[in-house]
């Protein structure tokens, strides 16, 4: 498995993302980890991708590991492969938008696995694909 990693911090708690099969999951992941950085800077966060898809923007991970299988699944092998004792992991379509993001690790204290409704305005269920450096959505 190839590891890149940003920061070498020693960390039991972390997030996870897996961008796999298509550029526009990686650049969807790039996007929420960067909104996850703007409410929780000292966050750990972990991206599974594949090395073909990376570029100067994977540097707002502290950990990139690209020797990931082309699957459909390949997010249950991320968490399987995890670099945390606590992993949660955000879909590469979900934006940060509340400082509570830093307490989620609280919830499993007393949990295995816990789950969140699902949203129905992600930006897998709206007409973009994924945003520009700029703002601008692209289909």
């Amino acid at each position: 498995m190839k590891v890149n990693k940003k920061n070498e911090r020693n960390a039991d708690k972390g997030f996870i993302y897996v961008a796999s099969k298509n550029r526009r999951y990686y650049h969807l992941a790039v996007y929420s980890a960067t909104t996850m950085r703007d409410f929780f800077p000292q966050a750990n966060i972990t991206l599974f991708t594949h090395e073909k898809f990376l570029d100067k923007q994977s540097d707002i991970f502290d950990i990139v590991i690209t020797d990931i299988p082309v699957y459909y699944r390949t997010k249950m092998w991320g968490m399987a492969n995890t670099p945390y004792e606590k992993t949660i992991y955000i879909d590469a379509d979900s934006a940060i938008v509340h400082r509570d993001i830093s307490i989620l690790f609280d919830s499993l204290e007393d949990c295995d696995m816990f789950f969140a409704p699902t949203v129905n305005y992600t930006s897998a269920n709206i007409a973009w694909a994924y945003m520009d450096k700029i703002g601008r959505a692209h289909v």
